[in-house]
């Protein structure tokens, strides 16, 4: 009978860490689905022709760019990302079309402009392509640390450019701590029943003895 508790103790603790592992890859698709869909608002917000005009070297309206800028940090903003924007790859180095800002960006003098240098680049990213159009990522630059999206696209000229999302690394790395937390206090409670219930068995056994 004890052997049967002790099974069943044992099969309700795998059962428990299986679920808390479910609702952890449950909510870490959540999060790449938020970025996902965060590339493809930006996918239709941006016009093709900034993107040519990026790759062509040519200038573009400079208040139709800004209202562009204006509504990608805007929609940053609404949804808690620290940034959007989109980036184009030429020769070895990657250069931003476009990117959405944030205010401590204008104190740094850190707003991205139309084709300036992206220094720190994930290079990973330099690997998509039309067969492998999405990737999710974390790392460092010089303007944090991200866990973000990037999705790969051509525009209708055959000119290839990629749109970034970016979530702070805080938001991964605080849902994998709760994780840990939560399974070292289910797998604490069930040493302790299962430490109580052997203790309990002993003293039973001696008092029968």
């Amino acid at each position: 009978m004890q052997k049967k508790y002790h099974l069943i103790l044992i099969l309700s603790y795998l059962l428990i860490i299986c679920i808390l592992i479910f609702y952890w890859i449950k909510q870490k698709n959540n999060i790449k689905k938020q970025l996902y869909n965060a590339t493809q608002l930006v996918h239709n917000t941006i016009p093709e022709s900034l993107i040519d005009s990026a790759h062509n070297r040519k200038d573009f309206p400079l208040l139709y760019y800004d209202s562009l800028r204006n509504v990608l940090t805007k929609t940053a903003e609404e949804n808690k990302f620290n940034y959007l924007y989109v980036v184009i790859s030429q020769k070895d180095s990657i250069f931003f079309v476009i990117s959405s800002f944030k205010r401590q960006d204008i104190l740094n003098n850190m707003i991205s402009k139309y084709l300036s240098p992206y220094y720190y680049y994930p290079s990973k990213i330099k690997k998509l392509d039309l067969d492998k159009p999405i990737m999710y990522l974390k790392y460092t630059d010089e303007y944090g640390s991200f866990f973000s999206a990037f999705h790969y696209y051509v525009t209708s000229n055959h000119n290839p450019y990629i749109i970034g999302a970016d979530y702070p690394l805080d938001v991964i790395t605080t849902l994998n701590w709760k994780f840990i937390f939560i399974i070292l206090c289910v797998t604490i409670v069930f040493v302790i029943i299962l430490i109580f219930n052997l203790s309990d068995y002993r003293h039973l056994r001696k008092i029968k003895q």
